[in-house]
């Protein structure tokens, strides 16, 4: 089943905007990033090291961004970095199990 990533996600009151920028996050050695001042959380296709990462894998670095808010909002930021790369880990992992396939086909390039 396909589920297409939209352009913004909502998490509590706060709406963050999905966008790719494969420039900036390489310039900084960062495969995603999330701003929360900005609300917008930043995804690196790879395409700038040569390299074109799967739906799969973008798709665990979405979840973990996702995880970054949550963490903040709802847990008061005590969950540490390699909780949440396990949580993203293994929330991927079930998802794709249960036959869920990310689509990102609707994320834009962030305009800078």
């Amino acid at each position: 089943m396909k589920l297409i990533i939209p352009p913004t996600c909502q998490i509590g009151a706060h709406t963050y905007k999905v966008r790719f920028n494969d420039k900036l996050l390489g310039a900084a050695d960062l495969r995603a990033q999330t701003n929360h001042k900005e609300q917008l959380i930043r995804l690196s296709t790879g395409e700038h090291a040569g390299v074109r990462r799967s739906n799969t894998m973008l798709f665990e670095m979405l979840l973990h961004e996702i995880l970054h808010p949550i963490n903040q909002l709802y847990c008061g930021g005590e969950v540490t970095e390699q909780q949440i790369e396990a949580i993203s880990a293994g929330m991927a992992q079930a998802l794709l199990s249960l036959g869920i396939e990310a689509d990102f086909s609707q994320i834009p390039e962030e305009e800078i």
